[in-house]
């Protein structure tokens, strides 16, 4: 098994090499992209959200990769057809994505405009925050 630390300290090489053309390096990412969308594509099944209208959030550094997030996104977007796929969240917006699905679900009329924008005013005030 492959420390974790070990390989997030190589990704930024990986992206840097697929971004001048190296064929291999690009293959890792689209690799990588397609399996965190089976990822997510299984978490959806397992909460019996594949027939709803739903959203899927890019989380991590991973996700700074253009490759990883296209490959992410055609994996989910060929099995999920009613999905948003939003992000990347990366720093401090993670946290913020499950609240604010959590909020949508318990809360459905509420609009796609008014969550945009807390979740906007939250990423204002966490970074606010972190800065001191």
């Amino acid at each position: 098994m492959i420390d974790v630390s070990i390989a997030s300290s190589i990704a930024p090489l990986v992206s840097k090499a697929a971004n001048q053309g190296d064929p291999c390096a690009t293959r890792i990412l689209e690799k990588a992209g397609y399996e965190l969308g089976i990822m997510a594509i299984t978490v959806s099944n397992r909460l019996r959200l594949c027939g709803e209208k739903h959203m899927v959030g890019c989380v991590g550094s991973v996700f700074k990769s253009e490759t990883v997030i296209d490959s992410f996104r055609r994996t989910v977007e060929k099995e999920l057809k009613n999905v948003k796929i939003k992000g990347p969240y990366v720093g401090t917006t993670p946290i913020i994505a499950p609240a604010i699905m959590a909020y949508k679900r318990m809360n459905p009329k509420i609009s796609e405009k008014f969550l945009e924008a807390l979740e906007k005013r939250v990423t204002q005030c966490l970074e606010k925050r972190r800065k001191g």
